[in-house]
């Protein structure tokens, strides 16, 4: 399974990629255990939801942690060191693995919910 991420590369400038996620089937329920496919987050330190009001800009910067950002409901664009840019929508997930280099830059386009995962790097 992949999910899309940041990452700075040796020149220090900011990339989105794809974050390949290791997936077996697993059982998606109770029986008759329909089979689905899950892929291990890893150890979890924490998680909070923070709401974002809708114009928020927030320059350039570097994720403090590996963390994953879930979307949940509006929307937010995010802007790599590279000039890359990406919507993220409600139901998108993406790495924030750019804990050095340029970074990148996020602004609510509209009011937002966003959950991050705080969790523990591979």
């Amino acid at each position: 399974m992949n999910i899309q991420m940041t990452y700075s590369d040796s020149s220090g400038e900011t990339h989105f990629g794809e974050l390949e996620l290791a997936e077996e089937n697993a059982a998606a329920g109770p029986p008759p255990n329909p089979l689905g496919r899950m892929a291990d987050l890893g150890e979890i330190k924490s998680a909070f939801i923070f709401h974002v009001p809708n114009g928020t800009f927030v320059p350039m910067h570097n994720a403090p942690h590996a963390y994953l950002a879930v979307c949940l409901s509006g929307a937010l664009e995010l802007v790599v060191s590279a000039g890359e840019v990406r919507q993220l929508n409600p139901g998108d997930v993406i790495a924030m693995g750019d804990l050095n280099g340029k970074g990148h830059s996020t602004c609510a386009l509209v009011d937002s919910q966003i959950l991050f995962i705080h969790r523990l790097a591979h």
